[in-house]
Order: structure tokens, then sequence, then C-alpha cells
């Protein structure tokens, strides 16, 4: 029997690859009264954004969980009919520099903003386990998520190829958008085995 894999994806480098940073302010929810946390608001375009850095890649993260994406990302990812995400093309390249903050002399790149839509329920342990959560504003506590084995339940997975985590934009994938972005070797793409799980638990973590 086949088993579907499936990855996390994400970027190289941000050293070895250009950054780039919108230019609009990343909003906060206000902190929750009960853990203190708060959490951003997602960014929204149109907006104008600026690239650091001389190595372009296909993907560039803007902050953790929101990508720039070239217009090769674009056309092979609408091609192959691969679902699950949005691109927006209302952003622009305001400015381009090295990391010493020298202008560079060449045009600017085209990017355009890619949006995860989908989800496929709340990120668990590699048990099937819920993280725990603050029971007032929901966020995860006490724990990091990305620094334990975690999953997710196939059974809440809507069958898109790009998806993340209720409360998460940080993309995950199938495998056959791996194999589309290794076969066309589109760079700074990279990838990580997750774990999905149908068994999952209701007690108490």
């Amino acid at each position: 029997m086949n088993i579907q894999a499936f990855y996390d994806m994400f970027t190289v480098s941000g050293e070895y690859y250009a950054n780039a940073l919108a230019d609009c302010e990343l909003q906060k929810s206000p902190p929750c009264d009960e853990c203190g946390r708060d959490s951003y608001i997602p960014i929204a375009s149109p907006f104008g954004y600026s690239i650091e850095g001389l190595r372009l890649g296909d993907v560039m993260t803007l902050w953790y969980g929101y990508y720039l994406v070239s217009e090769k990302v674009r056309r092979l990812f609408e091609e192959n009919n691969v679902t699950g995400v949005t691109f927006h093309t209302d952003v622009k390249c305001i400015d381009w520099h090295d990391r010493k903050r020298k202008k560079v002399d060449k045009p600017f790149p085209e990017y355009v903003y890619m949006t995860i839509d989908s989800r496929c329920g709340e990120v668990l342990l590699s048990n099937g386990k819920r993280l725990p959560r603050c029971k007032k504003c929901g966020m995860i506590s006490n724990i990091n998520a990305l620094e334990v084995k975690t999953a997710f339940n196939i059974d809440c997975w809507d069958g898109s190829d790009i998806f993340a985590y209720d409360g998460s934009c940080v993309a995950m994938c199938t495998e056959r958008v791996k194999n589309i972005a290794e076969k066309n070797k589109l760079k700074n793409f990279a990838f990580r085995r997750v774990r999905s799980t149908s068994k999952f638990k209701n007690e108490k973590s």
C-alpha cells in the first residue's frame, strides 16, 4: 500500500539567499490577559517590499509563514494545478540593496505574494496528543511546536497540495509539490518530512 508523504516547506537559508521585507508594519493582536501572549495579524496586500542580498531564490520569506515567490513558481504551480494557495500580484519591489546596504544597479525583480488558504486541523504531538494551549486565546503554551516532533490529523486534511495548521500560515505540502520543486530546480525551497496521523487523542496533554 502506498503511503502518502507530507513535508514542511520552508526556505534553505536567509543568509545564503536574499531576504525580503514588506513595507508595512506587522500588527499584533492585544496580549491575552490569561497567558500574556499576542499574535501577528496576517499581512494583506497590496504592499511594497524591499530586497536585501544579491542571490535571488524562487521563494523568499517576508516573515515566518509569509512568502514571496517568483513568477516561475506561480507558472509551475498553476500549470500543475497545485491547490491550497492564492497568488497576489498587487505587490511591488521598491528597493534592492546588498547586505552592506549598497543599492543594486539592476532592474527590480518581480515576485508575487503567496498565501496559504487550506488548513489541516491543529498541530499535534507525534503520538496524536494535543499540544497544551491557553484555555482563553488558544495559543500554544509552554512548548515550542517547531522543536518537538509534531503531526497533523489526516482526517482534517482537505486534500490540498499546500496547507497549514489551524492558526498558522507556515506551509506544508504533499510529495507532488516537492517533486515539482525538485524537478524544476526551484531555488531556496527546502523540505522536511512531517508525520500525519489518524489516531487523534482527546485526552489532555
